[in-house]
């Protein structure tokens, strides 16, 4: 029989280990707050993401509106440019008209 048991007596191994590895409340707190300021960080930018997503879209829909709007004012403008050019014309037919009556 042994006279010191090897299950009773931690090893110097085991010892080097514990040593070197001790965790301190300050280590713990270290990593709480790390893991806090990740899980924050994560939230923020998800509602970053969240609120460029939804600004993108706002942005797609006032270009086409503006679009919309600037082809309206063209066709607007054309319209115009054509009835004026009817004006004219059945001002210069009138104008011949008198001329040619006289």
């Amino acid at each position: 029989m042994k006279l010191i048991e090897d299950d009773l007596l931690p090893s110097l191994h085991d010892h080097e280990l514990s040593v070197g590895n001790e965790v301190t409340d300050a280590d713990l707190d270290t990593d709480a707050i790390a893991v806090a300021e990740s899980a924050l960080f994560r939230t923020k930018m998800a509602e970053l993401e969240a609120s460029n997503h939804k600004l993108r879209i706002e942005n797609i829909a006032l270009r086409n509106r503006i679009d919309g709007l600037k082809s309206r004012q063209s066709s607007e403008m054309t319209l115009i440019a054509a009835g004026a050019i009817v004006v004219w014309f059945i001002f210069m037919m009138s104008l011949a008209s008198r001329i040619m009556a006289s």
